[in-house]
């Protein structure tokens, strides 16, 4: 688990963000913190650590295909005493399979704290056919000039031999 989802000191939560430059923007990635009835207390977190309310970026895809996606990645982390190597028979039996899809469940407690201008939602399909572009997208959001050094040749997370979500969004603390 990271960054909020744990009950970290506030000063150790910090302490991640002490080398960036004074005038950086900086970011904290995690899917830790919408897999809600599972997980809780992320949005009471952010609002006790951060001086502002935080911008979110929050990557959506098919469910189906979010579902299958995370019971490959389950699987594949915890093994089958843990998690059915069965899709069918997993996602009967680990209801987080299917809630981590229920977006506005997930969405709702962020959309109280920070509001919709503050949320930006991108479709794991649309960055996946132009990162570029998606990326492009995420800069204007976050009012950070457009990067346009895009290396398409690097791809982390590999899924079942195709690209899952790239480390590039996992940058962002790095614009300046």
């Amino acid at each position: 688990q990271s960054g909020l989802l744990r009950d970290l000191h506030v000063d150790e939560y910090a302490a991640r963000f002490r080398a960036s430059k004074s005038n950086a923007s900086c970011g904290d990635v995690s899917t830790y913190y919408t897999m809600l009835p599972e997980l809780t207390g992320a949005v009471e977190r952010a609002q006790r650590f951060l001086p502002h309310p935080p911008k979110i970026i929050y990557l959506v895809r098919d469910p189906i295909e979010r579902a299958i996606s995370f019971h490959y990645h389950m699987h594949r982390w915890t093994g089958t005493d843990r998690v059915p190597a069965d899709v069918d028979h997993a996602l009967r039996s680990h209801p987080l399979l299917v809630d981590t899809s229920r977006y506005a469940t997930q969405l709702r407690p962020w959309l109280e704290y920070v509001g919709m201008e503050n949320i930006c939602v991108l479709r794991f399909e649309d960055y996946v056919a132009n990162r570029q572009a998606a990326l492009n997208r995420v800069c204007a959001f976050l009012d950070l000039k457009p990067l346009d050094t895009l290396d398409d040749s690097v791809v982390l997370n590999r899924g079942d031999g195709r690209p899952v979500l790239s480390g590039t969004l996992r940058t962002i603390s790095q614009w300046g």
